[in-house]
């Protein structure tokens, strides 16, 4: 399969030398990496302005995007990485990047709050992977968990907005709410190659533990790629579960 490189230019800098690109299109598969709102010189723009930082880091990724020939139209998933000290209203936050998005896309939104950024002033880094496949479907939960896919890959993202029960209880909420978000595309539990849990740091080994075992019951041997991050801060205090998803077909 084809491989095009979309690399650095001399508008966007990192401060330290990199071996990476900016986006590598393989197929109808375009995955960027992490987008920041920053000036030729690797510095942060608009330092400490979550909003004009979210707006312009939206920008670096249509350019992107342009470069290599991808449609904005074909955006499937956002992943958000943005600093709050708890005051930042994460809904509301949801409402106005969703409102940057062009060009009809309803791409999957993954939102991750965490507590600062290694370069100084910085409010937000946005992951994005957009597929040219033209076969699209939706899907939501009742819980509010959300689906999106592009041809046979399907991305899915849920997290926990009821009451306080325990974390495993949550994962297993969540972990219901993803499946039927999925089902509505056509995707099944066998289909999920990778599962991604955002866990509160400070829940105890064995509350950690209960979580990891309440998940793997969802899915037949082997099962997906899995993988933990801890979060120091969550949207809701009694949150303690946020679960990310791909799946793919065939």
């Amino acid at each position: 399969m084809t491989r095009r490189f979309v690399g650095f230019d001399d508008s966007y800098r990192v401060p330290v030398p990199v071996n990476v690109s900016r986006g590598v299109l393989c197929g109808p598969y375009f995955h960027l990496c992490g987008q920041l709102h920053m000036d030729g010189a690797g510095r942060a723009q608009d330092p400490g302005d979550l909003t004009a930082q979210t707006e312009g880091t939206m920008r670096r990724i249509y350019d992107v995007c342009g470069h290599a020939g991808v449609a904005g139209a074909d955006l499937a998933q956002l992943h958000a990485f943005y600093r709050t000290d708890g005051s930042v209203d994460e809904a509301s936050y949801a409402e106005s990047l969703g409102a940057l998005v062009r060009d009809g896309a309803r791409p999957a939104v993954v939102l991750t709050p965490i507590d600062s950024f290694p370069i100084a002033g910085t409010e937000v880094e946005i992951d994005a992977i957009a597929v040219t496949e033209p076969d699209r479907a939706e899907g939501a939960g009742p819980g509010g968990a959300r689906a999106r896919r592009h041809g046979d890959i399907a991305f899915g993202e849920a997290s926990y907005a009821g009451p306080g029960d325990s974390p495993a209880v949550q994962a297993g909420a969540v972990l219901g709410d993803l499946l039927t978000a999925l089902d509505a595309v056509g995707a099944e539990p066998g289909d999920v190659c990778r599962l991604v849990a955002y866990l509160r740091a400070d829940l105890p080994a064995e509350q950690h533990d209960a979580v990891l075992a309440r998940l793997a019951q969802g899915f037949a041997a082997p099962g997906p790629v899995f993988e933990t991050m801890p979060l120091t801060r969550f949207a809701h205090a009694d949150e303690a579960v946020r679960l990310e998803v791909v799946a793919l077909g065939g």
